[in-house]
């Protein structure tokens, strides 16, 4: 849903009259559009250079229930792929509403500059009609010397992420159109590789070029080889996504298990924890559709596959997709991925964060001046302009205790406090205030959020100049070092 800055909508509670909802709405000086008498809901027009200041004056009355902004709704994306209905997965990680958010000529890229998606696996097969001209690179690490796929596992795996979308023909991909699929083959015709041979081509696809790196497989034994390898790519601000494997129990799995790796269990079409998957919310990070997964096969066919192998590919496929919206996010993809998972059954146990979510990862990829935070952060806001501050609880408590500092930090070393306003969003608690605050006067709220979700505060400066906004979450964060003087 895309908001409309021209209208708000007003819930008053059951008992107050219309005679008085109309005297608020003059006292404010809003124009009244239209009432939806059934829900007590009343349609007002707003400029949107006064948006901040209506909504903090609704919210301050106790006739108002609530205060919000009007949005547009519209149709899904619904690709034409044939066997799109049966991709329960797409659906499930809402990824069509996801795509809706997304400009055209970004999901359909010339790919001047396209994200690579690298698929280290059994390879691709070449010539699949539903890969056309998503392949730009192979290579071979594998024992086998046909570099294509011989066994259908990676081809199954590239379709996941990168099938060719909106065509006409077979299934569609989570990146639409987003990327281009490297293919570097490191499994033989048995589906079966080396470290030393997963260990180059990690290298060989950070050093061509590679953004994300997706790994459908596993080994119970720790490799230095592997872990240096990954290490190279990460270092390479390269992402690195590995499925859990397919064990049922919590035992480690490489080179999922490594902390550069964003380590991916698979969960049914209920989801629930897929049986076979692997487990534990030590070292598995979030999970996505394994079970049944409709996709591209080799000698140009389709099959339905199970496995932690099919759910890592719809992670490096999210991540593929943020990264092709909002380069300059790099760093942040991983935390957004896991950010804005659902909680599903199994969150904080069989894995740490939830099952992907598509559309809440690209809603705030798409958000403006967005920084993820859970500690000190600065920026300069010029007067009137707004500051969105996306802030994760990382808190095992639902009830988080969230303390704000803001304030200038003057060549002298001495504060000056500033006014701002602030619009608090979060599950069950929406609030607008103007407060003054500095690095003494901190304002202080409480909000429910889940474990390992986010909430969202709006900093809109009304100082009479621009102003360096210098925040600090959580009263224990106060080490200020980090933090250069300004002219006063």
């Amino acid at each position: 849903m895309n908001v409309s800055l021209g209208k708000l909508l007003v819930g008053f509670h059951p008992h107050i009259s219309s005679e008085i909802r109309h005297l608020i709405h003059k006292q404010i000086g809003i124009t009244f559009i239209e009432e939806i008498p059934q829900i007590h809901v009343d349609v007002v027009h707003v400029n949107p250079d006064n948006l901040q200041a209506c909504l903090s004056q609704y919210c301050a009355l106790s006739e108002v229930k609530f205060v919000e902004q009007d949005g547009m709704v519209h149709s899904t994306l619904i690709p034409n792929d044939p066997l799109f209905p049966q991709q329960y997965g797409l659906t499930k990680i809402k990824a069509p509403e996801a795509w809706d958010l997304i400009p055209s000529d970004v999901l359909n890229s010339d790919c001047t500059s396209c994200v690579l998606i690298a698929i280290l696996d059994s390879g691709l097969d070449l010539d699949h009609p539903d890969l056309d001209g998503k392949i730009v690179l192979n290579a071979n690490f594998s024992s086998s010397s046909n570099p294509e796929d011989e066994t259908g596992h990676g081809t199954h795996v590239g379709g996941i992420a990168g099938a060719v979308t909106n065509n006409s023909l077979g299934v569609a991909g989570v990146t639409f159109n987003a990327v281009k699929l490297m293919n570097i083959k490191v499994l033989n015709e048995f589906n079966q590789g080396s470290f030393s041979g997963v260990a180059m081509g990690i290298i060989y696809a950070a050093d061509n070029g590679a953004d994300v790196i997706n790994m459908s497989l596993s080994s119970n034994i720790n490799s230095s080889t592997l872990q240096s390898a990954v290490e190279y790519a990460a270092g390479r601000k390269v992402i690195l996504v590995a499925s859990a494997g397919n064990n049922n129990t919590s035992e480690l799995q490489y080179p999922a298990a490594y902390p550069e790796v964003t380590s991916v269990a698979a969960t049914n079409e209920n989801d629930q924890k897929a049986s076979f998957s692997s487990f534990g919310a030590s070292w598995v990070d979030v999970a996505a559709p394994g079970v049944s997964i409709l996709s591209t096969f080799i000698n140009g066919e389709y099959r339905f596959l199970n496995g932690t192998s099919m759910s890592a590919p719809f992670v490096s496929g999210l991540a593929g997709l943020i990264l092709a919206v909002n380069p300059s996010l790099k760093d942040k993809v991983r935390r957004i991925i896991e950010s804005t998972t659902d909680r599903v059954q199994g969150t904080g146990t069989f894995y740490r964060y939830g099952r992907v979510n598509a559309l809440k990862a690209i809603q705030l990829t798409l958000r403006d001046n967005v920084i993820l935070t859970t500690g000190a952060i600065r920026n300069s806001v010029p007067q009137g302009n707004k500051l969105f501050i996306d802030m994760i609880n990382e808190e095992e408590s639902i009830v988080q205790t969230v303390t704000l500092r803001a304030f200038r930090l003057n060549t002298n070393g001495t504060f000056t406090p500033f006014i701002s306003e602030v619009f608090v969003i979060g599950p069950g608690k929406v609030t607008s205030k103007n407060y003054t605050i500095g690095f003494d006067s901190p304002v202080e709220f409480q909000i429910k959020v889940a474990p390992y979700s986010d909430f969202t505060a709006t900093f809109t400066n009304l100082d009479s100049t621009n102003t360096i906004i210098n925040l600090i979450l959580r009263p224990e964060l106060t080490d200020l070092t980090d933090l250069t003087p300004l002219t006063s």
